[in-house]
């Protein structure tokens, strides 16, 4: 019985591990539903780190990629989604130095991730990204954001 316990907190830590890591087989530019809430969020913020690599703006675009459609309503077309995340709330993403990831909490099919953020300009700026397991047939089972509100960081 206890061998089959200690087998069982294996898995389970080898579980919670995986969801931290990115499958390196699969495009990471558009959703997939294997990936996890936070493996999407990493994603998207890793794209925003390198927002002009490989041309301008390819991170915002594959930050796009994983919006819901919900979401794209409201942000929508690309080219306005581009204007917003440039501008004062989201900018501060773009080309940024580093990111930690806080608080996960997962409930059924919705998600949040609070992700903090070091800018480019040595200031700490805090993002709660709202995520839910899509229903739409373009892309079912997979995580996508519904919104990210920005958040002041009063210490780090």
């Amino acid at each position: 019985m206890a061998r089959y316990l200690a087998w069982i907190v294996v898995v389970i830590a080898a579980l919670s591990v995986s969801s931290l890591a990115l499958p390196q087989d699969l495009d990471q530019t558009r959703p997939h539903p294997s990936f996890s809430p936070d493996a999407v969020v990493r994603i998207q913020m890793e794209a925003l780190g390198r927002n002009d690599e490989p041309y301008a703006d390819r991170g915002i675009e594959i930050t796009w990629e994983f919006a819901s459609p919900g979401n794209k309503v409201f942000t929508g077309p690309l080219e306005r989604f581009k204007t917003m995340i440039h501008g004062r709330n989201f900018g501060p993403m773009l080309n940024h130095k580093s990111v930690e990831y806080e608080n996960l909490r997962v409930d059924g099919g919705d998600a949040q991730l609070d992700v903090i953020v070091l800018t480019a300009d040595d200031r700490y700026v805090g993002y709660r990204f709202g995520l839910s397991r899509q229903t739409h047939p373009s892309c079912k089972g997979c995580w996508m954001t519904d919104s990210v509100v920005p958040f002041e960081v009063t210490a780090i």
